[in-house]
């Protein structure tokens, strides 16, 4: 007769397998960032955090790891450790309207007004009339 494991020990299970693959030499980055989203999605996001810090360290290019670990610490409410992430993207993908939004209502939540309404303007700046623009200046108020 099988034996079924218990739910919290077949998360173990799935958390080492993931983390055996995800550290394996030549692994792609791609299926890294698979591999860490995966173990965030099945609730452990610490170990998700590290995962793709991990990936960032390794490729400090990789501006979707950035906004991964941003929306994690927004989802904490660590909104100036998400501004340190999002101030990564911007460095990235300097056109990334999505994050610049994101990074000014990190800026608004922590009282940093002066900083989202700056980000807001570039925002405007570059995506006159759009609805983020719209959004921007209605969280820039």
């Amino acid at each position: 007769k099988i034996k079924v494991p218990s739910e919290s020990a077949a998360l173990n299970i799935y958390n080492k397998i993931t983390l055996d693959t995800f550290n394996l030499r030549f692994q792609n980055s791609d299926y890294r960032a698979f591999m860490a989203f995966k173990i965030v999605n099945s609730g452990n996001v610490d170990l998700g955090l590290s995962m793709f810090k991990d990936i960032l360290a390794r490729d400090p290019r990789r501006h979707d790891a950035a906004t991964f670990i941003s929306s994690i610490y927004e989802q904490q409410k660590k909104y100036s450790d998400a501004i340190t992430y999002r101030n990564i993207v911007r460095n990235l993908n300097p056109y990334g309207a999505d994050s610049l939004l994101e990074l000014t209502k990190d800026y608004k939540a922590i009282g940093d007004t002066e900083a989202a309404k700056k980000i807001a303007n570039e925002i405007i700046a570059m995506a006159p009339g759009t609805q983020i623009a719209k959004d921007a200046a209605k969280i820039a108020l």
